[in-house]
């Protein structure tokens, strides 16, 4: 039972399920910051306006006055799946029955829970061409928890301790700090750039099943043809970017932007917790190691382009389009550095995640209804396809296929200095069916098939205030 290639199998089974569902699902892009920008679905590449151009164009801070801007936001992601999956242990026999990972046929839901975020800008002109910033927001962010989504051991196997009740949970944050300068080329051109200082954290916990061993090659006799694992990683790391942009004023009533921002690669160091849940009829207890790990988080590279339309001085019409890279998230090398469940030093393994780039297309509006009191209303619409494969879809991930936002906001003056906006984004995708995938050929599913759907509700608030 203590074969080196069945324990391995187990150690890079569970690792590979803690990063390939969660934290490198497609879209853990947050939708952007601003509470301008988020009510008109983040049509600003063209417009960029306030403080946070420093996310979506550099460019568009110069000429702007002194003021500075924050928001917050509650996002409410809500996941359903109702599985469609193999059996992980075939009946053998008429006296023995199939077994299924997941209740097939059931619609499950991720656990209600909000996730907090928020950005904050400040802009300082300096003189007539020169303009700088400095902005803080959270590029990227993820969060899910499953109850029982698994069924967990089955009758006979061992309740010593009891298998998790919470098998699936992802916490990603990652905050961008962003000092950001700006240049007047002419009349009709400005140039940004903007340096990213990014920090990460992410918490990941994702259950596993692999074939027992009896030390001969043959799995160990029923309850015990599998050994079920529990996994945790916890870690955290710095990385660090730009972007760079550039705004085109064709005249008084159109405006043209463009903007890159390179790729990031967040350096995490931590650890995995693993447990693995002995079978009674094994005859030993369960064992837990807590390997340190090292991988890399991608942020990939984007880039998007906008026009502002201004037909008259108060309506402001905006189209915007972005593409992001993720085409170059397609394999994560995992090095751990410490013992394995067999007892061995833990190896290294790389993960194939294969994720596509995507296109996502944005409209805004802006229209001031009342000037004299600064009352502006604002919507928005997006299109972002997921960029995630069938093949690795998995339950910690709230982008489970194209999405469609609408949005909603507005601000007002509270005096002559202090304003205040919010706004109101729904986002949701349509039904998803998922075959089963092996991407690494093992025999084991990698993903969760089945029929996915989801929806994602924020709301959001900030303030400025004009120097």
């Amino acid at each position: 039972m203590k074969k080196r290639g069945m324990t391995r199998n187990i150690l890079v089974a569970a690792v590979l399920l803690l990063f390939a569902c969660s934290s490198f699902a497609g879209g853990y892009n947050l939708a952007g910051a601003g509470a301008k920008a988020l009510a008109m679905s983040g049509a600003f590449r063209g417009l960029a306006d306030d403080g946070s151009a420093m996310y979506w164009n550099p460019a568009g801070i110069v000429g702007q006055p002194l003021h500075a801007i924050a928001d917050v936001k509650m996002l409410y992601p809500m996941v359903w799946v109702t599985p469609n999956t193999p059996s992980t242990l075939p009946a053998t026999n008429e006296y023995s029955e199939d077994y299924y990972l997941y209740q097939n046929g059931v619609e499950r839901s991720s656990e209600e829970a909000s996730f907090f975020a928020g950005s904050a800008f400040a802009v300082i002109p300096i003189d007539e061409q020169w303009t700088v910033g400095f902005g803080i927001f959270a590029p990227s962010g993820l969060g899910a928890s499953w109850d029982r989504l698994t069924l967990g051991t089955y009758e006979g196997y061992n309740e010593s301790p009891e298998y998790p009740a919470q098998d699936w949970f992802s916490d990603l944050k990652v905050i961008d700090l962003h000092p950001t300068v700006g240049y007047k080329v002419n009349d009709q051109w400005d140039v940004g750039l903007g340096i990213s200082f990014v920090h990460g954290s992410i918490e990941l916990r994702s259950p596993t099943v692999t074939p027992s061993n009896d030390g001969t090659g043959n799995p160990l006799p029923l309850p015990a043809h599998n050994f079920f694992i529990d996994g945790t990683l916890d870690g955290s790391g710095w990385g660090y970017g730009a972007n760079i942009g550039a705004m085109y004023h064709l005249n008084e009533q159109v405006d043209i932007g463009a903007a890159l921002r390179l790729p990031v690669n967040i350096n995490l160091e931590g650890k995995v917790a693993q447990t693995l849940y002995m079978p009674s009829i094994a005859g030993q207890a369960n064992r837990s190691v807590e390997p340190k790990a090292k991988a890399t988080l991608p942020l990939p590279m984007d880039f998007g382009a906008g026009v502002a339309y201004m037909p008259n001085d108060r309506t402001t019409l905006a189209a915007d389009f972005s593409w992001v890279n993720w085409g170059s998230v397609d394999e994560i090398e995992v090095e751990l550095d410490g013992r394995g469940l067999d007892g061995q030093p833990a190896e290294n393994t790389t993960l194939v995640l294969k994720y596509e780039s995507t296109i996502r297309f944005s409209l805004g509006l802006n229209y001031v209804l009342l000037p004299e009191y600064g009352l502006e209303v604002r919507a928005g619409y997006y299109y972002d396809p997921s960029p995630i494969p069938d093949e690795t879809l998995r339950p910690t991930i709230t982008d489970i296929g194209t999405k469609h936002n609408i949005s909603f906001g507005g601000a007002f003056n509270i005096n002559e200095k202090l304003f205040a906006e919010c706004y109101y984004e729904h986002l949701f995708a349509p039904e998803r069916s998922v075959e089963v995938g092996d991407e690494d050929g093992d025999g084991m599913f990698d993903n969760v098939p089945g029929d996915w759907r989801m929806q994602v509700d924020t709301f959001g608030i900030g303030f400025g205030y004009r120097f």
